[in-house]
């Protein structure tokens, strides 16, 4: 796994991990984040979106590995919950 970290006062950037999947599935059922990011339709449950988001982050590592870059997940240094990405 890559260990790329970003860190600010309130904000911690980091590669996504098969545990942020639940809080990632959140995302994969909004339709305004979806329609631009995946370019099809939300979840319809919470286990189709941590099903789709299990998918992006394999995805996502795949991406680093190869590359070097890829993206970050956005995390609340305080409550590490995920805010973006």
């Amino acid at each position: 796994m890559i260990s790329v970290i970003l860190e600010t006062k309130r904000v911690i950037l980091r590669p996504f991990e098969e545990s942020d999947a639940p809080a990632f599935g959140v995302a994969m059922r909004d339709s305004n984040i979806t329609e631009t990011t995946m370019f099809g339709p939300p979840a319809r449950t919470a286990e189709e979106g941590t099903a789709q988001a299990l998918e992006r982050i394999a995805d996502f590592s795949a991406h680093w590995h190869r590359h070097g870059v890829g993206i970050f997940g956005a995390f609340d240094k305080n409550t590490e919950a995920m805010i973006g990405y």
